[in-house]
Formats: structure tokens, C-alpha cells, sequence
């Protein structure tokens, strides 16, 4: 309960500062002709990411062009002999599709406002034609699938473990059946899933835990990892890529593309997706005037990449309406970013666009990690924290 209050307590604190920061600087919308060849100078440091699987959406999306970027060499993966699944969570609230290759999110739609009692629909939609809400963006056409990480995916650095990770497939246990694709109706109370994985070509045990809440947004997340029965230290977590409504297909001032969002060291940041794909550090407003005359070094990172140093308290993704957030149950140093460009074509006028995607730092010895996935709401964030005060929360 502690865990959840300062959750809430420090998503209420950092609001007015990501509101006041989006109205005095909004966020710069990426250069037409951007080079696309940026990435393929940095990929993922996690190969060997599932490909992605197709999913039925209720709405058309404009067609894509990918921008060129190679994709980084993967690890030769393991035989998997156990069977991919499909795990479908309905809740009051939302309904989220699982895939059991690399125990991942490929679908989240939010149904109903908690706060109203109303049901809730994607920006694109009229009275006559409600389009559900998705929150994650799906892959575009012609991008490589190791270019991506998918929502949950766990990440650790190494390659080999990575590979495993991102590609096999995860036993599950929790719901009723033993094999096929599932649907789990979490209509009341709360519902665990466990997905585990051994491979004996790495020596890796994984296990990753959801609980899923009928009357909240927030889900708990555990790890376990271990290399031949030797604890893996930390892991990162992956939030996105651009999860937000997905039937927004132009951004204004009002509504912003989806961008990184964290308190670091107590202070709330916004990590816009242009300055994670630059090959520059954004030093601020008053050092970048003065880069710009040679009265300071530029200093130089690598492109599509972006590390926020600090104990993070809790970090993810969203719009300018919802998010997807984690938060450790302590703080952890690690957060990073990672962008992939792609062209889309709005109108038969090409436009690049990027993918933006949290590797948010998790502890791998089972403590708890609250999930976020929601409206950026005040009156939901209060109401939140008064549930938890009434259930015996500071």
C-alpha cells in the first residue's frame, strides 16, 4: 500500500510541473526531412525482439513507409518447444491481450473513465462510430521486429539472455485452461498470472507475475531472474513504444505525441522523443544558444539512445491524456530511452515520425512493481489515494 500511495502522492506532485513545462515549451515537432540514416549508428542493446504478431483493430491506419536502419545482429536462438499463447485480461476498466512470446503486451484498450463511470473512446471516433481506445501503437509495416521493444518486454544487457527473453516462449500459469489462447475475466477482487521460462542454452530462469485488479488501472508487476542459479542484479522494463491513443493521427500544441515522462532524484522530467534521436545532448535552452555561436562544446551521444541519470521513482510513456507507467518499490539508477524513425504518409504527404520507448530499471528478486496504464487524471490520481488511505495506507 505504501508503494501505491507514494505512487499516486508523486504523480499528483509532478502533474503541475509536466502541464506548466508542456504550455511554456511545447514539445518540437521531428524535421521533415530528418536523416532516417541516424539509426542505424545505434540499435536496441536487446536483440532478437519477438516479430511482432498482427492484430485486428477496429480502425484504419495510414500507410507507412520505414525510414533505413539495418537491424543489429541477434543472438541464434534457442529451440522452443513449448507453445505460443494468447492471454486476454478483461476487466471492467480495460482489456489487455498478453502474448506468451516474451510475456508481452500487444493490446491494452481502456473501456471506462473509473472517475464518470462513463465509457471511453480513441479521439478519432463519432457519435455514430466509436473506435476503441488502444493505447499500443502497433508495429509499422516494414520495420524490423528487432528494432523494437515491446510493451513488458524484459530487458538485461546481455545478448544471449536478451535474445532468449525477447523470442521463447513463457509457460503460464493462473488461468483455467492448460493450452490454446485464453480470456481471463477479472470482473471482481484480482487475478495472478505467473509466466515462467528455462533455457537450458543460457542457463536462464525467468519469471515474471502480473496481478490484475478489477477496480483500478494499476496491475503488480514481480520478476525473478537467475544464470545458472545465480541471481541476474537488475533488469529494465520495457514501457511503449508511443503509448497513447491511437486514433490520433495528427499532433497539435493540444495534443502532443507521445513523449517519455519520470520523476528522477524528485524531480519530474518530460524526455521528448526528437532529443532521444538527436545525436547531440540537449543542454538546455541558454547552453544551446551558446553551442549554436562556438561559445561551448556540443557535446555528442549516440542517436535513438538517451540515458537518465538518477534514482528514478518512477518513469514510462504517454500523450497528453494517458500513460503507461512504472514505478519500482524503491529507487533504482538505469532509466533509459530509445527512438526508431519511420516514414508515414498523412495525406499522400510523407512525414517522419518516431517511436518512443522507456527501459524503466526493476529489481529481479520478486519485489513488487506498480503498472500504470490510464488517464492522466487528477480526480482519478485523488481518488486512488484515498482508497489507499482507506485501506490502511499512510
Amino acid at each position: 500500500m505504501q508503494q501505491q500511495q507514494r505512487f499516486v502522492l508523486a504523480l499528483v506532485a509532478s502533474a503541475a510541473v509536466l502541464i506548466l513545462w508542456s504550455y511554456l515549451f511545447p514539445p518540437a515537432k521531428p524535421p521533415l526531412n530528418a536523416n532516417a540514416n541516424a539509426n542505424a549508428n545505434t540499435q536496441p542493446s536487446a536483440p532478437g525482439s519477438p516479430q511482432p504478431t498482427s492484430q485486428t483493430t477496429a480502425q484504419s491506419k495510414p500507410s507507412v513507409t520505414p525510414a533505413t536502419a539495418p537491424a543489429a545482429p541477434s543472438p541464434v536462438p534457442a529451440v522452443d518447444n513449448t507453445p505460443q499463447r494468447k492471454l486476454h485480461i478483461v476487466t471492467p476498466l480495460y482489456e489487455a491481450t498478453l502474448d506468451t512470446r516474451g510475456a508481452v503486451a500487444t493490446s491494452w484498450i481502456l473501456k471506462k473513465n473509473k472517475s464518470t463511470g462513463r465509457g471511453i473512446f480513441a479521439a478519432s471516433s463519432t457519435k455514430n462510430n466509436p473506435k476503441p481506445l488502444e493505447l499500443i501503437s502497433p508495429p509499422p509495416a516494414g520495420i524490423a521486429p528487432d528494432q523494437l521493444f515491446q510493451p513488458l518486454r524484459l530487458v538485461t544487457g546481455d545478448a544471449a539472455l536478451d535474445g532468449a527473453l525477447a523470442s521463447l516462449n513463457f509457460k503460464i500459469s493462473g488461468g483455467s485452461a492448460e493450452s490454446g489462447d485464453e480470456t481471463i475475466d477479472v470482473s471482481s477482487a484480482s487475478q495472478r498470472i505467473d509466466f515462467v521460462l528455462h533455457d537450458d542454452a543460457t542457463g536462464l530462469d525467468a519469471m515474471k507475475s502480473i496481478t490484475f485488479f478489477a477496480d483500478r488501472y494499476s496491475a503488480e508487476i514481480e520478476v525473478k531472474l537467475s544464470r545458472n542459479q545465480q541471481p541476474v542484479p537488475q533488469a529494465s522494463l520495457a514501457i511503449g513504444p508511443n503509448i497513447g491513443d491511437q486514433g490520433i493521427d495528427k499532433y497539435t500544441f493540444y495534443l502532443y505525441a507521445p513523449e517519455g515522462i519520470a520523476v528522477v532524484n524528485g524531480a519530474a522530467q518530460r524526455i521528448n522523443s526528437v532529443e532521444v534521436h538527436s545525436d547531440r545532448v540537449n543542454t538546455g535552452f541558454i547552453n544551446r544558444l551558446l553551442e549554436g555561436i562556438s561559445l561551448k562544446a556540443v557535446v555528442n551521444k549516440p542517436p535513438d539512445h538517451e540515458k537518465v541519470d538518477g534514482g528514478v521513482q518512477w518513469a514510462g510513456v504517454g500523450d497528453t491524456y494517458f500513460a503507461m507507467i512504472a514505478v519500482p518499490p524503491k529507487p533504482l539508477a538505469g532509466l533509459e530511452y530509445r527512438t526508431v524513425s519511420y516514414q508515414q504518409k498523412i495525406n499522400d504527404k510523407p512525414e517522419e515520425r518516431l517511436l518512443i520507448t522507456a527501459l524503466v530499471p526493476v529489481p529481479t528478486d520478486g519485489s513488487k512493481t506498480e503498472l500504470y496504464v490510464g488517464p492522466k487524471d487528477h480526480r482519478l490520481l485523488k481518488t486512488a489515494s484515498e482508497e489507499i488511505k482507506q485501506a490502511g495506507g499512510p
